[in-house]
């Protein structure tokens, strides 16, 4: 049992001298890894201020003889999208706009026009607004050059957009082609896309 207690002793000291040991190399620095995340961010939304529903329509005469007003705008919606891009991969963003659910009435067209960023509480690369586009079932950047940004929430902030409707110039038989019956509700979509 003797020898077992000093094989203990003898253990317990050795143990201690190496305990002393490691505590002698520290020095007056340290570190440790501190990792940052930076999330990828693109999210858009439509501001009105009530609702983001519109209404375009043609004014009838009011004399025999004068022809519809197919002339109509909207100004009250403006988009407003926050976006953080991958350097290198996805270095800026453009906001797509398309027709995805119902027709433009026969004879007539509907264009859209997106303002110049405006507003006080963004900040960032917030992009460049195209020219007005005729609204389509393909998909056609009204706004590019978008990179990491906010541009504040609400109406003010952001891209004011312009809706118009007009006689579709690109047909000189547009007239004859409006049809009373042809009253239709569209559905407009806008995606914040990688370019």
């Amino acid at each position: 049992m003797k020898s077992l207690t000093k094989f203990i002793t003898f253990s317990l000291i050795i143990g201690g001298m190496s305990l002393a040991a490691q505590a002698q190399t520290d020095t007056n620095e340290d570190s440790h890894a501190l990792t940052v995340t930076i999330p990828e961010v693109a999210l858009l939304d439509l501001e009105a201020d009530d609702t983001t529903s519109i209404t375009l329509e043609a004014t009838a005469p009011t004399e025999a003889g004068l022809a519809a007003d197919v002339n109509d705008s909207d100004d009250t919606i403006w988009i407003n999208y926050s976006s953080i891009v991958n350097t290198g991969e996805d270095d800026n963003r453009s906001v797509t706009v398309e027709i995805s659910a119902g027709t433009v009435p026969g004879g007539t067209m509907i264009t859209l026009g997106a303002a110049a960023y405006s507003g006080d509480s963004g900040g960032g690369d917030t992009g460049t607004a195209g020219a007005a586009v005729t609204l389509s079932g393909t998909a056609q950047d009204i706004i590019t050059a978008i990179g990491s940004c906010y541009t504040g929430d609400g109406t003010e902030s952001g891209h004011q957009l312009t809706y118009t409707l007009a006689l579709d110039s690109s047909d000189p038989d547009a007239y004859s082609k409006l049809d009373a019956s042809d009253s239709n509700t569209l559905t407009v979509l806008y995606t914040l896309t990688d370019d």
